[in-house]
């Protein structure tokens, strides 16, 4: 969705799923892209614990959960929402908002997350994108920028997409360097909050020498022109294009890029070595395959043949066994008829005699 498309939803705020939902528009105020890096965020949540970040199946339920995990809602935010006269009542006995020292507390409890460095740097990360503040919470580049992601982020691509910023002179660049590169740092006795952001090249040229002030003005072609820089954060220094001088953090970008590179080879290799192995297991298991099919079909035309001589030898049984019956029967009708035949001519002889 554009940011021309943003006013259109601004009568219902039915703009994100209910559980990915920014505070801004579950209070119906005005929103922008930082609403997608609060869903980012919450998907993020979910994608390490493996379960539901949040629960509610109401906007007010929703409002209620987001004020126990992050505190009360600022009413200078939300107080002239359209849902605020709803929604504000029902979170008025919540805590106040909760620092980012806290906010990383509480969701480390949330998550189970362990104590070890990559854990605490993703829930650093969290605690910055889920705030109830737009201004306040990363944008998609300095989230890429971030401790968590910047090692396995190709930085490269990143770099190349940056627009062009105007030209600065070396002097001005380096005086930039000097007062304003920085990167995330522990936060202060009062609860931490979002890194300070570094100096703008005007603050710099303040500090650097008048000539290299001069030489800076002359070829932006106006104070008002270095404004025009986009803002560094996170440590992104002079050296992503404001000038020639690579800041370290780009020199630690580039090194991670060779790093990444590197990975990226080894994995290849890698992994066309495993297809081979696979590829090779599998032309063995088929060949093992056809062999045992041959063995199969030489046993089964052995059984198919001792099947037919068995029947054969049977056949050939029955007749005989049938022969023989039929001798017998034919030696026992015979006998007697010869016996019949011998009675029969007994019974006349007799007759005759009595005659007589």
């Amino acid at each position: 969705m554009g940011l021309h498309e943003a006013p259109a939803y601004h009568d219902d705020f039915e703009v994100q799923t209910l559980a990915y939902r920014a505070p801004e528009v579950v209070y119906g105020v005005p929103f922008g892209c930082a609403i997608d890096l609060w869903s980012f965020g919450v998907t993020l949540a979910e994608l390490y614990s493996g379960r539901a970040l949040l629960h509610a199946a109401s906007r007010g339920g929703l409002a209620v959960e987001l004020a126990g995990m992050l505190g009360q809602p600022p009413p200078r935010l939300f107080g002239a929402g359209k849902y605020a006269p709803q929604l504000l009542p029902l979170v008025a006995h919540t805590a106040e908002p909760l620092t980012l020292m806290l906010r990383r507390q509480r969701l480390s409890a949330v998550l189970s997350a362990p104590t070890d460095a990559p854990a605490q740097q993703l829930v650093d990360l969290l605690a910055r994108l889920l705030t109830y503040d737009p201004a306040e919470r990363l944008d998609a580049r300095e989230a890429l920028c971030h401790p968590f992601l910047a090692p396995t982020f190709p930085f490269r691509a990143l770099l190349s997409a940056a627009p062009p910023p105007p030209p600065v002179a070396q002097a001005a660049t380096q005086a930039a360097e000097a007062a304003g590169a920085r990167t995330f740092k522990s936060e202060t006795s009062n609860g931490g909050g979002r890194p300070a952001a570094p100096p703008s090249v005007a603050e710099a040229l303040a500090e650097a020498p008048a000539a290299a002030k001069g030489a800076a003005l002359t070829a932006n072609g106006s104070p008002g022109g270095a404004a025009r820089v986009p803002k560094r954060k996170f440590g992104l220094g002079t050296g992503i294009g404001i000038g020639s001088t690579p800041s370290p953090l780009t020199e630690a970008a580039e090194a991670a890029i060779a790093s990444f590179d590197e990975a990226s080879k080894k994995s290849k290799t890698c992994a066309v070595s495993a297809a081979k192995k696979v590829l090779a297991d599998m032309e063995k298991m088929m060949a093992q395959g056809a062999e045992k099919l041959e063995s199969t079909r030489g046993e089964l035309k052995l059984f198919r043949d001792e099947v037919r001589t068995i029947q054969q030898r049977e056949k050939s049984d029955l007749s005989a066994l049938t022969e023989q019956y039929k001798a017998k029967a034919k030696a026992v009708s015979s006998d007697a008829m010869r016996k019949l035949h011998k009675l029969s001519s007994s019974v006349h002889g007799e007759d005759e005699s009595d005659v007589e």
